[in-house]
């Protein structure tokens, strides 16, 4: 049995960007609630805890009153388990300039939390790290208040929050000595952690017929035939991405601003997210803004709070669709390992997941590794996402949904068997059905029944979290999202209301679901 007990001991390094970080803090946090895993189940003060909760990735970023007024739809609702997005990247919109003169908007979060990856202070367009550790903080002890908890997700493989393609831009500027206070390489810790990156992982992964044992055939080559970049390596920075035109922006895909060059543009985007695994740079700044996010959040908090802070974090969530590609597995697994390594030293006390899709549904693909980079690492529970539209099993308004379960119930069933083998819960945290062409519910009610009744039958599926909750948010006229306008749980780079659950009436049915089903879930 594996059992986290809060925050049983905090470790708060008391830093700024110096050199000397030699004085660390322990504070002996005690909880009141133990959430433990037994027999591939979730167990929460003894008894097995179950949930179907909602992505509500945007709940740090709103004003206080709708926040509230939006935690208590969801108490009202019985739910209790929320993913959100715990950092985001960048703000400035100079690598979507053809998405703004298209009027589309930036595609991406806006304002985000830094506009500089070392900074704690809001500078310009930016909320700051400070603020936006007080905004989660709030957030938190709001939820601890209503007997809820969330999943805190850390980077994005995507564009939309900022995430690994921003820390590579974030890398190159670095380089170029654009940074003043620039941070890099002043943690020991850090350093420590991105040590076994080297001239070796480099080569490697630039070599024409690398593979893998669990994988024959060629390795994925990043930025072959690329309009935008070149992969360079030294050795103090690690891998980096180089722009091609030098004298321009660093470009960021925008994939969506651009339909008729989109394969290409997710093409890139996903090389440009693969580079940041072997980038010491852009991993280094990604690791100090947790750090500082972690001892943010509980420094100067009274002890009472501590305690809710501990009870309200359900787990720390390493990335948002993290892909670890043909050829990758080695240094995919090496981030991970770094990565859990870091969030242990400030908590040991609570879970960590991955985040990942799973499998995917096309052969050999990516994620080969998942069952056994699951054990061979410190993440404590198994994710998994399915996007029956997305991933070409579904027509939006076809009221058949004969093949998505059928496929549906395939992909579950493979990755049950893992869950099964590690003796580890699995959470499908991300799924989602368009909302019918009649603007009701009823198709996408089936599909979500059907997971539902699936999830009844299986004690090791332990969670579900529909994408995603809209709240009190109007979408745009245009379905498209602009600065200024509401987030209402479609990221800013799709149509606005495509997936959202909104709580308005005209979503209450979906609500009514959840709450009926939490009901029969309780132990």
């Amino acid at each position: 049995m594996k059992s986290f007990i809060g925050l049983s001991i905090l470790g708060i390094a008391l830093f700024s960007c110096q050199k000397s970080e030699s004085h660390l803090s322990q504070r002996e946090i005690p909880s009141q609630k133990t959430i433990s895993i037994q027999d591939s189940q979730f167990m929460k003060e003894g008894k097995p805890y179950r949930f179907v909760g909602f992505n509500y990735w945007y709940a740090p970023y709103i004003e206080q009153s709708r926040l509230q007024s939006e935690l208590n739809t969801l108490k009202e609702h019985g739910i209790t388990n929320l993913r959100i997005m715990a950092l985001t990247e960048g703000g400035d919109l100079s690598p979507h300039s053809s998405a703004v003169k298209n009027q589309r908007g930036p595609r991406r979060m806006d304002p985000a939390v830094s506009l500089h990856p070392c900074s704690l202070q809001s500078q310009g367009l930016d909320i700051g790290l400070e603020r936006h550790a007080d905004n989660l903080r709030t957030l938190l002890l709001s939820l601890a208040e209503r007997e809820q908890s969330a999943v805190l997700t850390l980077n994005n493989w995507y564009y939309w929050s900022g995430g690994m393609p921003q820390y590579m831009k974030w890398a190159y500027q670095g380089i170029q000595g654009e940074w003043e206070d620039d941070c890099f390489g002043q943690s020991e810790e850090i350093n420590q952690a991105l040590a076994n990156l080297t001239f070796a992982d480099y080569q490697r992964i630039t070599q024409k017929d690398h593979t893998t044992g669990s994988a024959g055939g060629r390795g994925k080559i990043i930025f072959e035939g690329s309009s935008k970049y070149t992969l360079a390596y030294d050795d103090k920075n690690g891998c980096y991405a180089r722009p091609l035109d030098e004298n321009k922006p660093f470009p960021i895909p925008t994939p969506n601003a651009e339909p008729s060059n989109s394969p290409a543009q997710w093409d890139e985007l996903q090389n440009l997210s693969s580079a940041f695994l072997c980038s010491k740079r852009a991993q280094y700044y990604f690791l100090h803004r947790v750090q500082n996010l972690v001892r943010l959040l509980f420094e100067g908090a009274e002890e009472d709070e501590r305690i809710a802070l501990a009870q309200s974090i359900f787990s720390w969530q390493l990335a948002n669709e993290p892909r670890a590609f043909v050829g990758w597995e080695g240094l995919f697994k090496q981030w991970v390992d770094r990565t859990i390594q870091v969030i242990k030293l400030y908590d040991s006390g609570h879970m960590v997941s991955l985040g990942s899709e799973g499998l995917l549904p096309w052969e050999g693909y990516a994620n080969l590794n998942f069952e056994s980079l699951h054990k061979e690492t410190e993440l404590d529970y198994l994710t998994i996402h399915i996007w029956p539209q997305n991933w070409g099993w579904y027509q939006r308004g076809d009221p058949n949904l004969s093949v998505v379960k059928k496929k549906s119930l395939e992909y579950i069933n493979r990755h049950l068997g893992m869950a099964r083998r590690l003796q580890m819960p699995i959470v499908i945290e991300e799924f989602g059905l368009a909302r019918d062409l009649d603007s009701k519910n009823t198709i996408r009610l089936e599909f979500f029944k059907f997971l539902a009744d699936t999830m009844r039958e299986e004690d090791a599926l332990a969670g579900l979290n529909i994408w995603a909750f809209g709240g009190e948010g109007e979408p745009s006229q245009d379905h498209d999202w602009h600065p200024g306008d509401d987030y209402i749980g479609d990221p800013p780079h799709e149509e606005q209301g495509w997936y959202s659950v909104s709580s308005g009436e005209e979503d209450r049915d979906i609500l009514r679901f959840m709450k009926d089903v939490n009901k029969t879930l309780a132990p």
